[in-house]
């Protein structure tokens, strides 16, 4: 019995499995959660916006954005929340002529409610704390 191979593999499959664990710190994955790649690359920062509110993420959302463009967060946030099923479903990024103004064209949809595309203008600056959303405009859809 101790040189079964379905003892190897089990004993293999819990060596690694711990391996793991010790691995990937509690606290690692929750810093890099919060506050990940965003705070150096302004489009990083852009797509991780949309991707926080997508998965609900609303603190961790409004902490990307100045006291100036909480407004324009609180609407998103307000849209998202009136409607649990609705997710973001396609999030396209380009860069715009002027300097750190990203246009996010949004996708949203769920089983219930037919798809809505919006476009976003969103700007961003560098800040103190790194890149931070000046404002997000929506200009078409909504």
């Amino acid at each position: 019995m101790l040189f079964n191979r379905r003892f190897f593999i089990i004993v293999f499959s819990v060596l690694f499995i711990g391996m793991i664990f010790w691995w990937q710190k509690p606290e690692a994955a929750a810093s890099a959660m919060s506050r990940g790649e965003y705070t150096f690359n302004s489009y990083s920062l852009v797509k991780n916006y949309w991707k926080r509110l997508d998965y609900r993420q609303f603190e961790l959302a409004s902490e990307m954005t100045t006291l100036k463009a909480r407004r324009d967060h609180v609407d998103l946030e307000k849209l998202l929340t009136e409607k649990p099923l609705l997710s973001i479903q396609k999030v396209s990024i380009e860069l715009t002529t002027k300097k750190n103004i990203f246009l996010a064209k949004i996708t949203l949809g769920s089983v219930i409610d037919k798809k809505q595309e919006n476009d976003y203008l969103v700007n961003v600056e560098q800040t103190e704390k790194g890149w931070l959303i000046t404002s997000i405009n929506c200009i078409s859809g909504e």
